[in-house]
């Protein structure tokens, strides 16, 4: 028997008519065949810092193909755009228009931070617009008791 709150996503060619823990095996096979996330990045300048934006997309896109659809997205977008930047007003063309996903900050689900010391390595969580920051402490560092 199968535990009720148990489940896979073991894919096999079979023609499953069960549901596990409430999931349908359907559900479960088609995440399983989903095709795999390609990524594309744009960016302006080399030293503008943060002005770098990734899409995502389904299809693998030839990369002459992605650049002739950017050049397309940017005489559109270029004399009258709202956003912060170029790049980011050419990912919303990209998304509108061609079927990307424009990866921004509220679809980041965690980021982190990473040093060679432990201080500067860190987990950054989103959850509901609202970023967390989890920092382990020193607990060796003086006396802390007032």
């Amino acid at each position: 028997a199968i535990d009720p709150g148990f489940r896979s996503t073991e894919c096999r060619n079979e023609r499953p008519a069960v549901s596990v823990g409430g999931v349908s095996v359907m559900e479960i096979i088609s995440l399983c065949s989903r095709p795999p996330m390609y990524f594309y990045e744009i960016h302006e300048g080399d030293e503008d810092v943060g002005t770098a934006v990734l899409l995502g997309h389904e299809e693998r896109v030839a990369p002459e193909e992605f650049f002739r659809l950017v050049k397309r997205a940017r005489e559109l977008v270029k004399a009258s755009f709202e956003e912060a930047s170029l790049s980011e007003a050419i990912a919303n063309e990209l998304q509108r228009a061609s079927g990307f996903v424009h990866v921004t900050d509220d679809l980041l689900v965690a980021s982190v931070n990473v040093d060679e010391s432990d201080a500067l390595t860190y987990l950054v969580a989103s959850d509901e617009g609202v970023r967390t920051v989890y920092v382990e402490a020193d607990e060796t560092r003086g006396d802390r008791s007032n």
